[in-house]
Protein backbone atom coordinates (compact mmCIF):
# COMPACT_ATOMS: atom_id res chain seq x y z
CA UNK A 1 0.00 0.00 0.00
CA UNK A 2 1.19 3.44 -0.44
CA UNK A 3 -0.62 5.80 2.13
CA UNK A 4 -3.18 3.38 2.65
CA UNK A 5 -4.00 2.96 -1.21
CA UNK A 6 -3.28 0.16 -3.22
CA UNK A 7 -0.83 0.13 -5.66
CA UNK A 8 -2.00 -0.16 -8.59
CA UNK A 9 -4.73 2.31 -7.70
CA UNK A 10 -1.89 4.68 -6.71
CA UNK A 11 -0.35 4.13 -9.93
CA UNK A 12 -2.61 5.35 -11.69
CA UNK A 13 -3.55 8.44 -9.71
CA UNK A 14 -1.66 11.65 -9.96
CA UNK A 15 0.20 13.03 -6.68
CA UNK A 16 -3.32 15.77 -6.58
CA UNK A 17 -5.80 12.81 -6.70
CA UNK A 18 -3.67 10.56 -4.53
CA UNK A 19 -3.97 13.44 -1.62
CA UNK A 20 -7.76 13.84 -2.21
CA UNK A 21 -8.34 10.57 -1.83
CA UNK A 22 -5.87 10.12 0.78
CA UNK A 23 -7.97 13.59 2.67
CA UNK A 24 -11.53 12.21 1.59
CA UNK A 25 -10.50 8.98 3.29
CA UNK A 26 -8.87 10.81 6.56
CA UNK A 27 -11.94 12.60 7.03
CA UNK A 28 -14.74 9.82 6.95
CA UNK A 29 -12.44 8.50 9.43
CA UNK A 30 -12.89 11.39 11.74
CA UNK A 31 -16.17 11.60 10.95
CA UNK A 32 -16.96 7.65 11.87
CA UNK A 33 -14.41 8.45 15.12
CA UNK A 34 -16.48 11.24 16.10
CA UNK A 35 -19.99 9.31 15.63
CA UNK A 36 -18.71 6.43 17.60
CA UNK A 37 -17.64 8.89 20.55
CA UNK A 38 -21.12 10.44 20.23
CA UNK A 39 -22.52 6.99 20.82
CA UNK A 40 -20.42 6.62 23.70
CA UNK A 41 -20.32 9.65 25.68
CA UNK A 42 -22.86 12.06 26.17
CA UNK A 43 -22.85 16.06 25.19
CA UNK A 44 -22.07 16.58 28.78
CA UNK A 45 -18.66 14.39 28.12
CA UNK A 46 -20.25 11.51 30.62
CA UNK A 47 -20.77 8.30 29.43
CA UNK A 48 -23.88 7.37 28.07
CA UNK A 49 -25.55 3.97 28.97
CA UNK A 50 -25.42 2.05 25.69
CA UNK A 51 -29.19 0.12 27.01
CA UNK A 52 -30.97 3.14 27.78
CA UNK A 53 -33.37 2.10 25.32
CA UNK A 54 -33.73 -1.22 25.28
CA UNK A 55 -34.54 -1.23 29.25
CA UNK A 56 -37.16 -3.57 29.16
CA UNK A 57 -34.97 -5.86 27.86
CA UNK A 58 -32.27 -5.59 30.50
CA UNK A 59 -33.77 -8.85 32.79
CA UNK A 60 -34.13 -12.20 32.75
CA UNK A 61 -37.51 -13.63 34.84
CA UNK A 62 -37.57 -17.87 33.60
CA UNK A 63 -36.97 -21.27 35.18
CA UNK A 64 -36.59 -19.51 38.75
CA UNK A 65 -34.09 -16.82 37.41
CA UNK A 66 -34.86 -13.69 38.76
CA UNK A 67 -31.99 -12.04 37.16
CA UNK A 68 -31.68 -8.25 35.69
CA UNK A 69 -28.42 -6.75 33.55
CA UNK A 70 -26.93 -3.64 34.32
CA UNK A 71 -24.46 -1.59 32.00
CA UNK A 72 -21.55 -0.21 33.73
CA UNK A 73 -18.66 1.87 32.90
CA UNK A 74 -16.33 0.11 35.78
CA UNK A 75 -16.36 -2.94 37.53
CA UNK A 76 -17.42 -1.49 40.99
CA UNK A 77 -17.53 -1.69 44.16
CA UNK A 78 -13.98 -3.49 44.32
CA UNK A 79 -15.47 -6.08 45.54
CA UNK A 80 -17.03 -6.58 42.03
CA UNK A 81 -13.64 -6.10 40.05
CA UNK A 82 -12.49 -8.90 42.06
CA UNK A 83 -15.16 -11.38 41.59
CA UNK A 84 -14.87 -10.82 37.89
CA UNK A 85 -11.29 -10.93 37.49
CA UNK A 86 -11.83 -14.73 39.20
CA UNK A 87 -14.64 -15.68 37.49
CA UNK A 88 -12.84 -15.21 34.18
CA UNK A 89 -9.83 -16.64 36.07
CA UNK A 90 -11.62 -19.98 36.32
CA UNK A 91 -13.21 -19.84 33.14
CA UNK A 92 -10.54 -18.69 30.85
CA UNK A 93 -6.86 -19.75 32.10
CA UNK A 94 -6.73 -22.72 30.82
CA UNK A 95 -7.68 -21.78 27.38
CA UNK A 96 -5.14 -18.89 27.64
CA UNK A 97 -2.34 -21.36 28.51
CA UNK A 98 -3.31 -23.58 25.85
CA UNK A 99 -3.57 -21.01 22.99
CA UNK A 100 0.20 -19.89 24.25
CA UNK A 101 -0.65 -16.83 24.76
CA UNK A 102 -0.49 -17.25 28.91
CA UNK A 103 -2.99 -16.21 31.81
CA UNK A 104 -1.48 -13.23 33.61
CA UNK A 105 -3.64 -12.01 36.55
CA UNK A 106 -2.19 -8.48 36.33
CA UNK A 107 -2.69 -8.07 32.95
CA UNK A 108 -6.50 -9.23 32.75
CA UNK A 109 -6.83 -7.45 35.99
CA UNK A 110 -5.60 -4.29 33.87
CA UNK A 111 -7.93 -5.08 31.25
CA UNK A 112 -10.74 -4.99 33.81
CA UNK A 113 -10.38 -2.23 35.56
CA UNK A 114 -7.92 0.18 33.97
CA UNK A 115 -7.61 0.09 30.40
CA UNK A 116 -7.86 4.10 29.87
CA UNK A 117 -11.87 4.26 30.78
CA UNK A 118 -12.85 2.97 27.73
CA UNK A 119 -14.13 -0.16 29.78
CA UNK A 120 -18.14 -0.85 28.83
CA UNK A 121 -19.82 -3.83 30.89
CA UNK A 122 -23.27 -5.57 31.48
CA UNK A 123 -23.46 -6.82 34.46
CA UNK A 124 -25.93 -9.84 35.36
CA UNK A 125 -27.08 -9.92 38.91
CA UNK A 126 -29.81 -11.34 41.53
CA UNK A 127 -32.93 -9.02 40.84
CA UNK A 128 -33.30 -9.26 44.53
CA UNK A 129 -30.46 -10.44 47.19
CA UNK A 130 -30.15 -13.70 48.10
CA UNK A 131 -30.65 -15.22 51.82
CA UNK A 132 -27.21 -17.21 50.69
CA UNK A 133 -24.81 -14.64 52.36
CA UNK A 134 -21.80 -16.60 50.62
CA UNK A 135 -23.35 -16.21 47.23
CA UNK A 136 -21.35 -14.19 44.59
CA UNK A 137 -21.88 -10.34 43.77
CA UNK A 138 -23.16 -10.89 40.43
CA UNK A 139 -24.19 -13.74 38.24
CA UNK A 140 -21.67 -13.12 34.73
CA UNK A 141 -20.54 -10.21 32.82
CA UNK A 142 -19.63 -8.71 29.22
CA UNK A 143 -17.42 -6.78 28.87
CA UNK A 144 -17.40 -5.01 25.22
Amino acid sequence: PVDGLDRSLAAKMGKKNRQAALTVDDTLHRDYVQRLRSALIGQDRKDRDVTADVKPFMCYKRNGLDLTIDFATKLTPSYIAKWALDLCKRNMEETYDKSGYMWDDDDKREELTEHGGAGRFLIVRHATKPEDKSAPPAVGYVPF
